[in-house]
């Protein structure tokens, strides 16, 4: 069988932000969500997702429902061996 390595892709706050945060009315801003989550969806599955101490500090920070939501794609069992290779 053959491994193939994934480049890495390093995910900061604004990703797991837009991801998280409720539908924005600004036109923009709806627009970076979009985007961010087809992203998400139909590309992410090809990089290592690269993440860091601080992205899940600033993540834990604001409008409570919003920390859940983050904490949702930060635990994700899908990305347990991001969660283990750079946070623990």
């Amino acid at each position: 069988m053959t491994h193939v390595i994934k480049p890495g892709v390093y995910v900061e706050t604004t990703i797991l932000s837009y991801l998280a945060a409720r539908p924005s009315r600004d036109v923009v801003t709806a627009g970076r969500q979009l985007t961010t989550q087809q992203w998400w969806e139909n590309e992410r599955r090809k990089y290592t997702l690269v993440g860091s101490s601080e992205v899940r500090d600033e993540c834990e920070q604001g409008d409570p429902v919003v920390i859940e939501r983050r904490r949702t794609f930060l635990t994700d069992s899908r990305f347990s061996h991001w969660m283990r290779g750079y946070w623990n």
